[in-house]
């Protein structure tokens, strides 16, 4: 999905931290974002980017972002984090977390942010190595390699191009220099490779790199521009204000103009609340839930205020979820009924015989029945067993 994006157009990635933020970058329209290992260091540190973040925080916080949100994570893996063997692993491990693409760079260990002095680099054909173990252990080559170099500030940035083509050479999908000082150094960058090799760009509030937008670096023909600290910079400064204003005044009525109060921030983040054993989409709504909707991500759902529309969800029906976590599959639709808030699930995937089994209900409750959901409509016998999630069959003619 990423590559055929980066083919028809310019990609702007924001910068994000964790699943909340991906989550609003997310409903506010982005098409992509950027998982910064500096914004994770800031987040989750209180302190810079100077190598502090190792592969397993930054492999939980992408499984938790990909885990909430659908659009496609560049995820920031710094140097790999270590040799070309551990490259592999951080491929691996970041690959079947859902990265979309995996950024790797040619610092030495303990790697600093690449807008930073003091950096230090590993010789090129070392990370030649490493691009090639990267690209060898990922399963798809729908899986970008972005092969960054931070040479411009160490060995100037003739060296920075002369790394990049070989980082290309050795099988990257995506070059990234950092820290360009100018416009014609970005300019120069782009003259430096075929139209055909995608080149990242990074804007970096009063970081190296002259502040562009997105139009302006797609005219200079760069193919994915990122923000990637943005986020935690505005949210930082909002925090600040926050403290010192709930500390002398004794309560957030005037900040309560700038912040959420419990029910938008639930309604606008579409959050979930557990309250022991009932699952429910508000608040007001957690003291009973056999009538919230939640769907499974694989199937389509009609939402509330939608007019009939489906989309993706990430989450079941509560009602029925019994069935639906293990017999649905992609493209089968749970049909949602908008103006009485319940599921009105008629048929079931069976994994056993694919297919489908007629779901019997209580007529009663309105709940389908435990013990016996339906016959397959295969065989026309048969019941449906909640337990393994399969169709026993006497008879498959």
């Amino acid at each position: 999905m990423l590559k055929s994006i980066i083919k028809t157009e310019t990609l702007l990635a924001p910068g994000i931290y964790d699943a909340l933020s991906g989550l609003i970058a997310e409903q506010s329209g982005a098409k992509a974002a950027y998982l910064s290992g500096a914004s994770i260091a800031y987040t989750r540190f209180g302190r810079s980017d100077i190598g502090l973040v190792s592969v397993s925080e930054v492999h939980d916080t992408l499984a938790a972002v990909t885990d909430r949100i659908k659009i496609p994570i560049i995820v920031d893996a710094d140097t790999g984090f270590g040799n070309a063997l551990n490259v592999q692993r951080t491929i691996r491990s970041f690959e079947r977390a859902g990265a979309a693409a995996i950024q790797i760079e040619d610092q030495s260990f303990p790697k600093r942010c690449g807008h930073l002095d003091g950096k230090v680099l590993i010789k090129k054909d070392e990370m030649v190595g490493k691009v090639k173990a990267a690209v060898d252990s990922r399963k798809t080559s729908d899986t970008l390699i972005i092969a960054r170099t931070d040479a411009r500030a160490v060995e100037g940035l003739q060296e920075a191009i002369d790394r990049a083509h070989a980082y290309h050479e050795a099988g990257a999908d995506v070059l990234f220099i950092e820290a360009p000082r100018s416009v014609d150094e970005l300019k120069l960058i782009r003259k430096s490779f075929d139209l055909n090799i995608p080149l990242l760009a990074n804007m970096v509030e009063g970081g190296k790199t002259p502040v562009k937008t997105a139009n302006d670096l797609k005219s200079l023909g760069f193919n994915i521009v990122i923000f990637p600290g943005g986020a935690v910079r505005a949210a930082t400064f909002q925090l600040q204000e926050y403290y010192a204003g709930l500390l002398k005044n004794g309560s957030n009525s005037e900040f309560s103009k700038k912040m959420h109060n419990f029910d938008s921030l639930n309604s606008d983040s579409k959050l979930q609340y557990f309250d022991g054993e009932n699952y429910s989409d508000s608040p007001s709504k957690s003291s009973s839930c056999k009538d919230i909707v939640i769907c499974d991500e694989n199937t389509y759902i009609k939402q509330p205020g939608t007019k009939g529309s489906k989309t993706r969800c990430s989450i079941k029906c509560n009602k029925l979820k019994e069935i639906a976590w293990t017999s649905t599959r992609r493209g089968d639709e749970l049909d949602f009924d908008a103006t009485k808030n319940k599921c009105k699930i008629k048929q079931i995937h069976s994994p056993y015989c694919e297919e489908f089994i007629d779901i019997e209900f209580d007529s009663k409750t309105g709940l389908p029945k435990r013990n016996k959901l339906g016959v397959c409509n295969k065989c026309k016998d048969g019941n449906y067993e909640l337990s393994k999630g399969q169709c026993f069959h006497t008879d498959y003619n």
